[in-house]
């Protein structure tokens, strides 16, 4: 038995260091990956010491850079993900919440510091450059406010400060939305399925907006695709389908990117392809948008303040404006909207939106 015992450990201790042998060569002959596509973000590259830097700082960039440029590290966290939700039967992992296939990331606890600080933001921005304009504001809940999650946002906290903070009137969008409106593994909605906020947007807005069945809509395809949450939780869902909506208002529109001064699509199918399959909708992230329509019945203007969501919603509201400008306050600084004047100009004919989903207010800081 001695004998076994002995061969047993010899046996496991050869099989230990063969395996750390085997990752440690194999992450060593591999070439150090930039950029993660499952995970939407930059990986850790060789840490190079400086004189001035702190040891233990050091030594924790390399603990990052060996994690992340771990051989086979995708492939051993979706293994992980699906052992702890598979076999331990874990709804949530890593922070991430699974419900019957739709993937939602737990925001919890909730940042009271972010949120004041973002609504007291909008609100010296509405007063600064439109205080005499009709301002409206609309939260988009995260995902798992339609789900069993055990945690989440306080919405009912969130209603108050913004009351408390901002000169705006409500526009409640909780009640318009269900689960199956965002896609299963990204934390968007999904545009087909909008009627519901924009007929809640439609009543509160002065833009001569017709009704959404009215609005003759069609729908079309772009493909399938997996969105950003599939990669970040590493958890088992089918792939999500993205379908666009257009009419002949939306195929008249222009549209400025003002960063670069180029035009471009609506519906950029070619930005659909890349990383980030959202870029579909008037080709991704830009600080300040402009949307034109020719064919509009009156003069009024539409100045849309939004993050990502507000990129698919837009189109659909092009209707009942002459132009809309969509600002991403998480691209541009307040203090420089002033170099916009002309494009910014508002009367009490211009409706000025501050559209933004809770998960951004939430989780950084604007401006």
């Amino acid at each position: 038995m001695k004998i076994i015992s002995t061969i047993r450990h010899i046996a496991t201790a050869v099989t230990f260091c063969l395996f750390v042998a085997f990752f440690g060569i194999a992450v060593w002959l591999s070439p150090d990956k930039d950029y993660s596509v499952y995970e939407r973000r930059p990986l850790e590259q060789t840490p190079v010491y400086a004189e001035t830097e702190d040891l233990s700082e050091y030594f924790t960039l390399w603990d990052t850079y060996l994690s992340d440029q771990f051989y086979l590290r995708d492939e051993l966290r979706f293994l992980k993900s699906i052992f702890a939700h598979n076999v331990l039967l874990q709804k949530d992992v890593n922070g991430y919440y699974s419900d019957d296939g739709s993937l939602a990331e737990l925001l919890y606890p909730m940042n009271d510091a972010n949120i004041i600080a973002n609504i007291n933001l909008l609100e010296e921005v509405r007063n600064t450059h439109f205080p005499n304009s009709p301002a409206y504001y609309a939260v988009i809940p995260d995902k798992s406010y339609y789900m069993d999650a055990p945690l989440g946002l306080d919405y009912h906290e969130i209603d108050r400060i913004f009351r408390d903070g901002l000169n705006a009137s409500a526009i409640p969008l909780r009640d318009t939305l269900e689960l199956s409106d965002y896609y299963a593994t990204d934390i968007h909605w999904k545009q087909e399925n909008l009627e519901g906020v924009y007929e809640a947007l439609r009543s509160a807005l002065n833009g001569d907006l017709p009704p959404f069945g009215e609005a003759g809509f069609t729908e079309k395809t772009a493909g399938e695709f997996y969105g950003v949450l599939y990669g970040q939780a590493a958890l088992p869902a089918d792939r999500d389908v993205m379908r666009y909506l257009t009419n002949d208002a939306i195929e008249d529109l222009t549209l400025k990117v003002l960063d670069t001064g180029k035009t471009g699509a609506v519906y950029d199918t070619e930005a659909f392809a890349g990383d980030d399959a959202y870029d579909l909708y008037l080709g991704g992230e830009a600080a300040i948008l402009h949307l034109q329509n020719p064919n509009a019945d009156s003069d009024r203007k539409l100045i849309l303040f939004r993050d990502s969501f507000g990129r698919s919603i837009a189109p659909l509201l092009a209707e009942g404006y002459a132009e809309i400008v969509l600002v991403d306050l998480r691209w541009i600084r307040p203090a420089y909207l002033s170099s916009f004047s002309d494009l910014l100009s508002a009367d009490e004919s211009t409706d000025v939106l501050f559209l933004y989903s809770a998960q951004v207010l939430n989780s950084m800081k604007l401006g």
